[in-house]
């Protein structure tokens, strides 16, 4: 009786220490794939986009699903979406 509780609180403990490890792993594969949504994904997707490194999203760096949102987002009308720009999205 008294093995068949301790190996059952051992593997409550067990299950309980992995569901937490679970979640951290979901969360970093969130952020990886870009959709964590904090401010650092957003700043690491948008370093992922801008392919030339010159701190503005044009042509074929803006993906398809953005095309028709860039003149929502281009605040100075410039026909760019620079990381300022990018990182107020829904504000």
């Amino acid at each position: 009786m008294t093995r068949t509780l301790i190996a059952a609180a051992l593997a409550a403990t067990m299950l309980a220490g992995c569901s937490g490890h679970d979640k951290a792993d979901k969360q970093d594969r969130r952020e990886k794939a870009g959709r964590g949504g904090g401010k650092g994904n957003r700043a690491a997707r948008f370093d992922r986009l801008d392919k030339n490194g010159d701190g503005q999203l044009a042509g074929d760096e803006i993906p398809q699903r953005m095309q028709g949102k860039v003149s929502k987002r281009d605040q100075n009308g410039d026909g760019q979406i620079s990381r300022d720009e990018f990182s107020r999205r829904g504000k």
